[in-house]
């Protein structure tokens, strides 16, 4: 039975938006392998996914990575966390939230030490939360 590139698109359409990530490399994948020659250029096509996309799954299917597994990525993948980048960030935190500092906007301002943070709540959000937790309340209490 011949498959033709709208009946591929059709299914890519209606069964890729039910995956994750790695399920829709993997499935992608399969389906180019069952085509044989020529079929990862029509399955990243058909699915309007990367050639590189559906070689990996394509890969990972004879490598035997295709195997059920929690995760979507692999391990490593992601950003890095902030705390790892730069060591003294608890520091600098813990000095934003001392109890002189708790309440008073200005006390940022006043330091000598200039705080080199990365703009945005989500450094702050990182640092606090290697902290215990009532630091964590008492943070979010006053609006830090």
């Amino acid at each position: 039975m011949e498959v033709t590139e709208d009946q591929l698109t059709e299914f890519f359409s209606t069964v890729l938006p039910l995956l994750d990530e790695r399920q829709r490399r993997v499935v992608a994948g399969a389906g180019a392998k069952m085509l044989g020659r020529g079929g990862v250029s029509i399955v990243s096509r058909a699915a309007t996914m990367s050639r590189n996309t559906v070689l990996t799954g394509a890969k990972e299917i004879t490598a035997g990575e295709a195997a059920p597994s929690p995760r979507v990525r692999r391990e490593g993948g992601g950003r890095k966390a902030l705390i790892d980048k730069d060591p003294d960030l608890l520091l600098e935190l813990d000095d934003l939230v001392s109890p002189d500092a708790r309440g008073d906007p200005m006390f940022a301002a006043s330091l000598d030490v200039q705080v080199h943070l990365p703009p945005g709540r989500g450094a702050f959000g990182q640092g606090l939360r290697h902290q215990p937790a009532d630091r964590r309340r008492a943070a979010r209490r006053d609006g830090l």
